[in-house]
């Protein structure tokens, strides 16, 4: 058995894509399965195979991102040149290291070469992907004229690519990743294995990882919040040149696991972060934007009452830091993250997986 994976580039650093690509390329190490990346080197992927892919470049398209077809044209990854690009990357990628399995998550092209390849193809999908917001249809032409090219059917939603997949996954609770049953979609409670015991200690974990603020913006609004407080706060900012002082620590490369012995993680609501906030079994404040998939896990984050939100319009020092000092206030919130880190701990951990692999 070997494996490639193929995670979206719209944001190839940090994103939700490359973080759960991460988990799922150190399961395969563990278990002993050959497996290789097909990504942008910005992914920074260590240990496995690695096959470079070009990212997508932004779309001049003004779409608030109500819906994830809204949010793909957005990114430029319904763009006809961009896919038939990324489409010559996995091929090669395919030539070269011959897998037996492909996993995509956001990734379009993969469809076209797994049909072609005759190889199995799973998909990791999110629930943003299958709500029924009414979009333009014209943002699906550059997808559909490419899928034309390759002989698949034409599709009026982005859903309709992963329902051609050999098997969908996906994880969360479903107060956070509800689905249909008619779905049949695949379920882990977290999207990594399952995080080692830890103690709690008393620092704060910020994570900007797909937040497309100014980072000089945040910057600042977190060192007037934290810098000086008696505790250290951990900082991963996308495209920052953060530099320690005092009491703050900037990441320069995120793993999921610099999250681990937080109290508290205050991050940018992708599904991830949210996702692996839960399997700790620790508060969050989610800073979202007008997104659907940020969007509602705040809204989801909230009605479970293990964290709070804060739009990024309305981000200021004074907010953040008194949500903050909120949550570590009232033990209720962190009672419910560890009601929901059981009902994701009852669900299983990645490794699952490894029962859903052909033989």
């Amino acid at each position: 058995m070997k494996i490639l994976i193929l995670p979206s580039l719209c944001t190839p650093e940090s994103g939700s894509a490359v973080l759960t690509a991460r988990n799922l390329a150190d399961l395969f190490r563990i278990e002993g399965i050959p497996c290789a990346v097909c990504s942008d080197p910005a992914s920074s992927f260590h240990g496995v195979s690695f096959y470079s892919a070009p990212r997508p470049v932004y779309s001049l398209y003004g779409g608030t991102g109500r819906s994830y077809e809204e949010y793909m044209k957005a990114c430029g990854a319904l763009n006809h040149t961009y896919l038939s690009s990324d489409y010559q990357a996995v091929s090669e990628a395919v030539r070269k290291f011959e897998p037996d399995l492909l996993i995509e998550i956001s990734r379009p092209a993969a469809h076209a070469v797994a049909a072609e390849s005759d190889i199995p193809l799973f998909s990791v999908v999110s629930v943003s992907e299958y709500r029924n917001q009414i979009f333009d249809a014209s943002l699906l032409n550059g997808l559909n004229e490419f899928l034309s090219e390759h002989h698949l059917e034409q599709v009026l939603r982005l859903n309709a690519l992963s329902r051609m997949s050999s098997l969908r996954l996906a994880f969360g609770p479903d107060l956070f990743q509800p689905f249909s049953a008619s779905e049949s979609i695949v379920r882990f409670g977290m999207p990594c294995i399952e995080p080692l015991p830890c103690r709690i200690e008393n620092r704060l974990s910020i994570v900007f990882a797909e937040s497309e603020q100014a980072p000089f913006q945040i910057r600042r609004i977190i060192r007037d919040a934290f810098l000086g407080a008696p505790y250290e706060v951990s900082v991963f900012l996308r495209d920052s040149q953060m530099k320690r002082k005092q009491n703050i620590r900037p990441v320069n490369r995120f793993r999921l696991s610099s999250v681990n012995g937080s109290r508290v993680c205050i991050h940018d609501g992708t599904d991830a972060l949210t996702q692996y906030a839960i399997a700790l079994g620790i508060p969050q404040i989610i800073i979202h934007d007008s997104s659907y998939m940020r969007q509602w896990n705040a809204a989801a984050l909230r009605h479970s009452g293990a964290g709070l939100a804060i739009p990024e319009t309305e981000l200021t020092m004074e907010r953040l830091y008194e949500t903050y000092r909120q949550v570590c206030a009232d033990d209720l919130f962190t009672e419910n993250a560890r009601r929901l880190k059981k009902e994701a701990d009852a669900l299983g951990d990645l490794s699952g997986l490894m029962n859903c692999l052909p033989r």
